[in-house]
């Protein structure tokens, strides 16, 4: 180990000036490049035309909580997360960090015309963090590592290939096309467990107030984002408080272990008091409190055959082979040709799960930066040698700890692969540049590797963040059939089946057409443990408009409606109503009251809408017979997506003194039908 890393910080030196430039400038060059897939993935991704705001479901829970917290409270309105929410001495609060609805407050102070409308643009600025984080730390690393040696133009592209591999080349593109807020939420995680790792390499380099204060800053908005991830970079904290402590490099150093266990301290004190004040425990959320488990059985199964807990080693053998399987992903003649697995992994032994979703693994999409991060971990947990080593081994060991939760977690999907992309980064790097000193002899045929592989990376995770994703509305989804049928035409009309019904299984990307163009249905994969007949199609969802499943209500407020005028009901589907309801002078919700057999009664409710005379819009509703589901939409809100329940649906007409509604209800076959049919020939 010894000369692998720096010796000590006294005697390390930066690169020349004009080298680190050249380095800065290549990288900026790169992430310049990059800018085009990722705004077209965030904004465009299928849509007829680029959306800087687009307004998507389950966009909208960091702006509650955001508006709550500027109320003075942590609790939302009741009902207004659906079954997203946790219920806590009669309130309702989210289980997501604080750190995102921080973000958006000085947006939402001052308008509402944006909430449920931020989702996209936070994950693309935690992409453009991101971007900013990987290049410092790359220089970082670099100047670290190789702090003597001037970089040759063969190597500047190498490492900004492999930079870019970091970036677009592992999950993040997916979470760019997928704007819900659970994609946020691990955007963030990975844009600030970089940042973490950048700002206390800066430390490390020249310690100093303000570095310390830009390191606080950081460890306080990921502990408040993302608690699995948060929580390691705290135990970091206070490992460097230990460093500082033992560490024989005079009063700074000593000085700096008082400070970090000040911040790491009060990290933890102000994660706990969140966990207290939204949940009653210090110990975070407990599932058999969330609206879902009170609805779904199988999640009531699950907790009950896990010890009431949704964490346990007994998932890790199943965790392991879906993230870490050497071919999970599939390669097919189908556009855009790279494609999830066609079923999800199968659990290991008899553990119950609660879902588990065909997910790409990292050393199948990403091989080269898991080789390069094993190689960095390995020679950095070795026994060290420098102060610096033993810093490094720190980041490294808390990036491993920040893969743990989802390793020990009883539910599989794609996007959970993001805890594992600060690690990727940290250890990775590392291993690029101890691999690159010793790569003396064959130093173009490493830097060739470097850069084929890491561009792959790219592509791959870039064709399936351009495959379909569960956000993906009516028109991104026909937009994307239209893409295959022009570019392998062949290949997607082995896609295509005709059906009676609708199937509950299928492999990714597979179309069915129900009967003679009722309708036309396409499925994200099989899941796994759907046992409730109103999810068994929870991974469809409709390709174009099922015939007689859709309708366009046209309003238009006569007169400012006040709290006593009464309700006006929209819709009906047996015991289920679509209502308008005055709340207050001048504004009105959308109210779904769905007390069906499954569901002890749930209320879905939308923004407050300013409603006075003269206003007028339009609410787009669907109700699915073959997805059993309801979708509504308007007045720059989107619902929360429900169970459509038994019932003939009915749109009553609407006598009311303050509102008139006119209904139009297409009961015409989609073209893309007949398209598709044609293509079966």
């Amino acid at each position: 180990m010894v000369g692998v890393l720096s010796p000590e910080p006294k005697v390390m030196a930066p690169e020349t000036t004009t080298d680190r430039r050249q380095f800065t400038r290549a990288l900026l060059v790169t992430n310049a490049a990059l800018l085009i897939p990722a705004l077209w993935l965030a904004f465009g991704d299928w849509r007829s035309h680029l959306t800087l705001f687009p307004l998507t479901p389950q966009g909208n829970l960091y702006d509650l909580q955001a508006r709550a917290m500027l109320a003075g409270r942590l609790n939302v309105p009741t009902n207004s997360l659906g079954i997203e929410g946790f219920l806590h001495d009669g309130k309702t609060y989210t289980y997501f960090g604080i750190f995102p609805s921080i973000l958006r407050m000085p947006v939402l102070v001052f308008t509402h015309h944006f909430d449920g409308r931020l989702t996209a643009v936070s994950i693309f600025l935690a992409w453009l963090v991101t971007c900013a984080a990987i290049g410092a730390m790359v220089v970082q690393l670099r100047t670290i590592l190789r702090r003597d040696l001037r970089a040759s133009r063969l190597e500047r592209i190498a490492t900004c290939a492999l930079a870019a591999a970091m970036s677009l080349g592992t999950i993040f593109p997916s979470l760019l096309a997928t704007p819900r807020v659970y994609e946020e939420d691990i955007a963030w995680s990975i844009a600030l467990g970089i940042l973490f790792f950048v700002g206390v390499l800066s430390f490390l380099v020249r310690p100093g107030r303000a570095r310390f204060a830009v390191v606080s800053l950081i460890t306080l908005a990921a502990a408040t984002n993302r608690g699995s991830t948060g929580d390691a970079w705290i135990l970091a904290i206070f490992a460097l408080a230990v460093f500082f402590r033992c560490s024989r490099h005079g009063a700074t150093w000593r000085r700096s272990a008082n400070w970090f266990f000040a911040l790491g301290a009060f990290s933890a004190i102000v994660v706990l008091a969140l966990s207290y004040a939204k949940f009653g425990t210090l110990t975070g959320f407990d599932e058999r409190y969330q609206v879902w488990t009170s609805v779904y059985p199988h999640r009531k199964a699950f907790l009950d055959a896990n010890g009431g807990t949704p964490f346990g080693l007994q998932f890790l053998p199943t965790t392991l082979l879906a993230y870490f399987a050497p071919f999970a992903a599939s390669l097919k003649g189908l556009f855009p040709y790279v494609h999830l697995p066609s079923h999800p992994v199968q659990a290991v032994g008899h553990v119950t799960f609660d879902q588990i979703w065909p997910t790409a693994s990292l050393t199948a999409t990403t091989p080269l930066l898991v080789i390069l991060s094993v190689v960095g971990t390995v020679v950095v947990l070795a026994k060290p040698s420098t102060t610096m080593e033993r810093a490094l081994r720190i980041l490294v060991g808390a990036s491993i700890v920040a893969t743990g939760p989802v390793l020990i977690f009883g539910y599989i999907c794609p996007r959970y692969l993001g805890d594992f992309v600060p690690w990727l980064v940290l250890a990775g790097g590392i291993g690029f540049f101890f691999l690159l000193e010793r790569a003396q002899r064959f130093r173009s045929w490493f830097f060739g590797v470097v850069i084929v592989c890491s561009l792959l990376a790219v592509v791959m995770n870039l064709a399936l963040a351009a495959g379909m994703q569960p956000s993906w509305t009516k028109t991104q989804a026909e937009n994307f059939t239209r893409a295959q049928l022009q570019m392998s035409p062949g290949a997607l009309a082995h896609e295509i089946s005709r059906s009676a019904s609708l199937p509950i299984d299928a492999p990714p990307g597979h179309i069915v057409i129900v009967g003679a163009c009722q309708g036309v249905y396409r499925t994200l994969g099989p899941q796994a443990d759907i046992p409730l007949s109103n999810l068994e199609h929870n991974s469809w969802f409709a390709l174009a408009p099922t015939v007689g499943a859709e309708a366009t209500l046209s309003l238009h407020i006569t007169r400012t409606p006040t709290r006593a005028d009464a309700e006006v009901a929209l819709m009906t589907r047996g015991r289920m109503r679509l209502v308008l309801r005055p709340i207050r002078t001048g504004v009105v919700r959308l109210v779904v009251e769905h007390p069906v057999a499954q569901l002890p009664d749930v209320r879905h409710r939308s923004h407050a809408i300013v409603a006075v005379a003269g206003t007028t819009g339009t609410i787009e509703v669907s109700i699915d017979p073959y997805l059993e589901r309801t979708s509504i939409a308007g007045f720059n809100n989107v619902l929360p997506t429900s169970f459509a329940g038994p019932g003939v649906t009915t749109y009553p007409a609407v006598t009311s003194s303050w509102v008139t509604v006119a209904t139009n209800r297409p009961m015409t076959t989609s073209p893309l039908c007949r398209e598709l049919l044609d293509t079966l020939g």
